[in-house]
C-alpha cells in the first residue's frame, strides 16, 4: 500500500507487514558484528525489493521494529547498515528503530522517492 506524504510530493511511504520478518535467537561473543552485518544485508535486500516493486528510485528511511530480546546490538547494526548500503538504492538512507516487544525484529515501513 503506497501513500503520498503531504509534505513531499515525490515521497512515498510504503507500509508493509513483511511476512518473512526476522525472528532471531540471541547471539553474543566473537561473531556479534558478523551477526549484525548479516541482519543489515537482509534489511537492505528487503528494502530494495520493495522499492523496485513500488517503482522507487531510492530509499530514504527504513523503519525497523526491534525488541529488547532480539539479540541485536543496535550500534553494531547501525554501523553495519551504513557499510552494507554503499552502492545500493538504499545508500544514504536512515535506519530508524521503533520499540517492540520480546524478540521481534521486523522492517515495518519505508520512505522512498
Amino acid at each position: 500500500m503506497a501513500k503520498f506524504a503531504a509534505a513531499h510530493a515525490t515521497t512515498d511511504t510504503i507500509t508493509t507487514a513483511f511476512s518473512r520478518g526476522c525472528t532471531l535467537s540471541p547471539l553474543r561473543g566473537w561473531d556479534m558484528d558478523m551477526h549484525e552485518l548479516s541482519i543489515a544485508m537482509n534489511i537492505i535486500e528487503i528494502a530494495e525489493e520493495e522499492a523496485v516493486r513500488h517503482g522507487a528510485a531510492r530509499v530514504q528511511t527504513v523503519y525497523l521494529r526491534i525488541g529488547p530480546q532480539a539479540g541485536v546490538a543496535r550500534e553494531a547494526l547501525l554501523f553495519s547498515y551504513g557499510l552494507a548500503c554503499e552502492g545500493t538504492r538504499v545508500a544514504g538512507s536512515r535506519l530508524v528503530f521503533e520499540e517492540a516487544e520480546g524478540m521481534e525484529l521486523e522492517v515495518v515501513r519505508l520512505e522512498v522517492e
